[in-house]
């Protein structure tokens, strides 16, 4: 404990959120709230990290933080299928409404003053859905439902999951399972595809494009995480009485989430201890992470997993260790309330540095 206080100071962490541990319904606005590193926070990280922190919850300039977490039409559809699609229709109907159908014979004016009316009806936290993006969830969900290999993929396990972990270097990370299954994580992806390709090519241009490959190997580490945080009883369910392990709140569904997490710490694939050295575990069954891409133009879905092992998580690596060290090098030099110092310099532009296009053209 000590040893870490040391590294934190050393670091000029920002103030400790979460302890290490599993937590069983963590509302999502204090899983996003805390200061540990999630996923999208190190994939933004290594692709500009003065862009991330301007957006991020370190910035105290809200007006400038709020330029970085609008939430377009895009994302709340894909939030509605994300709900549909793992928690249910009574849940998404409790959220979204269905914009009612235009009357036959409307003009622009009466379908502005429908919707208007329509918003003003809504209750605290509910989003309104026009009619074809509507009946576009619902396709959807069906089409997941009737796939041979997906019908039972959300099946079992529990939603929402959150496990928090201490990296050897002092960095708090998180992660946030969509589902979780003994067996595997399982993560929704929902993609525009607004170039018309196949739908398996979109996704895969989508999981390299987005660096979902790096999202992949953070949730595969949490997911190792797990066995060492068990042991450590780290378990813990969140209550309207508070944060409480399982076995003292002695209700069904935290016996059912203490159990997952016994489940899940004997179903280990891999696992990175405390002194970074990975051991395999060849006579138990492994787990895997599999992403389901939505489709949000057409009704349509994809899906693929990785395990552990897999050769795409090894480049992943290399860049999540790239964008935490430039995290640390920011705050051993300006500290998590201030922006990072430039990581570029003024030099002569080489031309072997132009894009594939501009070398085709001739």
């Amino acid at each position: 404990m000590q040893q870490a206080a040391v590294r934190r100071q050393e670091l000029s962490l920002p103030e400790a959120g979460l302890a290490p541990g599993i937590y069983f319904w963590l509302p999502e606005i204090q899983y996003h709230a805390d200061p540990a590193l999630g996923s999208s926070d190190i994939r933004a990280i290594r692709k500009d990290i003065d862009r991330w922190w301007r957006g991020s919850r370190f910035n105290a300039n809200e007006a400038e933080r709020a330029l970085y977490q609008r939430d377009s039409k895009a994302l709340i559809i894909g939030k509605a299928m994300h709900t549909l699609v793992l928690e249910g229709r009574d849940k998404f109907e409790t959220f979204y409404v269905r914009r009612p159908d235009d009357p036959p014979g409307s003009n622009a004016t009466d379908k502005a003053q429908l919707t208007k009316s329509a918003k003003r009806d809504l209750l605290a936290g509910q989003h309104l859905l026009h009619a074809d993006d509507w009946e576009l969830c619902a396709r959807t969900a069906d089409l997941i439902e009737r796939h041979p290999d997906l019908a039972t993929a959300l099946v079992g396990g529990l939603n929402e999951v959150s496990v928090f972990w201490r990296r050897n270097d002092g960095v708090m990370c998180k992660a946030r399972f969509d589902r979780l299954k003994p067996n595997g994580v399982g993560d929704i992806k929902s993609i525009e595809n607004q170039y018309d390709r196949s739908l398996d090519a979109a996704c895969v241009n989508a999981f390299l494009t987005l660096r979902y490959d790096m999202q992949a190997e953070h949730y595969l580490e949490a997911r190792s995480q797990m066995r060492l945080l068990t042991a450590r009883n780290a378990i813990n369910v969140v209550t309207p009485d508070g944060i409480m392990h399982p076995e003292t709140c002695g209700s069904v569904g935290s016996r059912t989430a203490h159990q997952l997490a016994l489940d899940c710490a004997n179903t280990d694939y891999h696992i990175r201890g405390d002194d970074g050295v990975e051991w395999f575990h060849g006579d138990r069954p492994g787990y895997a992470y599999q992403l389901i891409f939505i489709q949000k133009s057409v009704p349509g879905v994809y899906s693929f997993f990785l395990t552990p092992e897999n050769a795409y998580l090894s480049d992943a690596r290399q860049d999540i260790e790239i964008a935490i060290g430039s995290y640390i090098d920011m705050l051993r030099t300006v500290g998590p309330g201030n922006a990072p110092l430039p990581q570029w310099r003024v030099r002569e532009l080489a031309y072997e540095e132009a894009p594939a296009w501009w070398q085709y053209r001739r």
